[in-house]
């Protein structure tokens, strides 16, 4: 007779069998693990590594860099979507200038430029793309409160590709400028929290410009408010319009407000705090934001988790978070009617083979939504996920699923094997096996990884 533990090993193979014979529905993932780039490993000036962005054809990667402070230029894999290194515009070297600390960087609509911003450096650095090696060629540079640049920590292009806007900490501001077809930029305004009526602009954190080029929003982590700013689509000028704040007429979750994207219909912006994500609706009439509703329960462990950055999926299917304090990316669904999200997929440093997530903070996606990229200042990295294996429970990756793998999957499962065993199995890399994952694993030695 079968050990009690055997028979119901049997059992439960016999059941996902049933299951999978039966169609029944499996959740689709959206990523798995797929590399890091460390510094380590180079050195490729990842030190720090704080801002990111991608070019608009999807073929280079561009992350500020706060410790090394530079702007590394990094070639992305059309097949595998893993980046390989290289150069780096370094301040202080061959003529740079304004990037020191870097914190952000954002890449033209038309691909042809890229600008950083350095906190300490006080600056906003201009440089040309080569649209074929991605290389930079320094322009110029913007330095000082003359500019309302000191303390710049975010930077957002308009979608027209006229205009640059710039939040700066220590200038309780943020300021904009114009784009000239050369890729140089030339100083217009900066609008101050405390003038002319603006109001939670103190120390800002962040800055987006909504898809349809008709607002600015900001974010202000010491007054714990989004404050929203209509612009003139021909000057790039800024009117203040709205200041929502935490703790004023029902809204919460702005406690610390740290980052703010905006869905690319322009009909949900999500804003994140110290412990909360926030859903906002916005009316695309008159831009105004109305609070919807803030989820407590996916910051991570208090004092620990705090959420860094959030970036949308082109077809607004998709919001990715990630959380400095506990390393960790997170992947929502987003319904489009309701703006409503619901957590899809966690990865987190050091679980299921994950590495190069400490300090996690920007976060980028492929226009087509299949690949994210990650800058961890802690891990000195730069960190790919991508979609998941067509072959879910192909431990020894030969194509094929056997029934020796059904087993180490099933024994995953119940806990008597670790989940390295066999990391295809585990096919969201949530770091355990659940019963949808063994029925995709059964469907995938019935049917075939085909």
């Amino acid at each position: 007779m079968l050990a009690a533990e055997g028979m119901r090993r049997v059992l439960l193979a016999s059941s996902l069998l049933f299951l999978a014979t039966a169609g029944a529905a499996v959740p689709q993932p959206t990523f798995r693990f797929l590399g890091s780039l460390l510094n380590a490993d180079g050195p490729y000036h990842l030190t720090g590594a704080h801002g990111i962005a991608l070019s608009p054809d999807n073929e280079h990667v561009y992350v500020a860099t706060f410790t090394d402070h530079a702007v590394v230029v990094l070639d992305r894999s059309a097949s595998t979507g893993l980046p390989t290194y290289v150069e780096a515009q370094i301040d202080q070297q061959g003529g740079v200038t304004g990037i020191m600390s870097a914190s952000a960087v954002t890449v033209s609509p038309d691909g042809a430029d890229v600008y950083v911003v350095g906190y300490f450096g006080n600056g906003l650095a201009a440089f040309h793309r080569n649209a074929d090696t991605g290389r930079l060629e320094f322009l110029q540079s913007l330095i000082g409160a003359d500019f309302g640049l000191m303390g710049p920590n975010a930077i957002a292009g308009s979608a027209d590709g006229k205009h640059l806007y710039v939040s700066s900490f220590i200038e309780d501001g943020v300021s904009v400028f114009a784009r000239a077809a050369d890729g140089r930029v030339g100083y217009l305004e900066t609008e101050r929290d405390g003038v002319g009526g603006v109001v939670g602009l103190f120390k800002p954190t962040s800055v987006t410009v909504t898809p349809d080029d008709s607002q600015v929003l900001a974010l202000s982590g010491s007054d714990n408010s989004l404050v929203v700013f209509g612009r003139n689509k021909d000057s790039g000028l800024l009117t203040y319009q709205q200041t929502v704040q935490d703790g004023v007429d029902g809204v919460t979750g702005l406690l610390g407000a740290i980052d703010v994207a905006v869905t690319p219909d322009g009909t949900s912006v999500y804003a994140i705090g110290e412990g909360a994500l926030v859903t906002f609706t916005r009316n695309t009439s008159t831009g105004l934001v109305t609070f919807v509703s803030a989820r407590f329960d996916v910051a991570g462990p208090e004092e620990q988790g705090s959420p860094s950055a959030l970036t949308i999926s082109a077809d607004g299917q998709r919001v990715l978070m990630t959380r400095a304090g506990d390393d960790t990316l997170v992947v929502f669904g987003r319904d489009q009617t309701s703006g409503a999200l619901t957590t899809q997929q966690t990865f987190q440093e050091g679980i299921a083979g994950v590495r190069g997530l400490e300090g996690a903070n920007d976060v980028v996606l492929t226009s087509d939504g299949r690949y994210a990229y990650v800058a961890a200042q802690f891990s000195d990295a730069v960190t790919t996920f991508g979609p998941p294996s067509a072959c879910a429970g192909d431990c020894n990756g030969d194509g094929e699923v056997t029934i020796d793998e059904i087993i180490v999957a099933v024994n995953i499962s119940l806990g008597s094997q670790a989940v390295g065993s066999c990391i295809a199995v585990d096919f969201d890399g949530s770091g355990e096996v659940t019963v949808d994952e063994l029925i995709r694993a059964v469907r995938a030695s019935l049917e075939g990884c085909g």
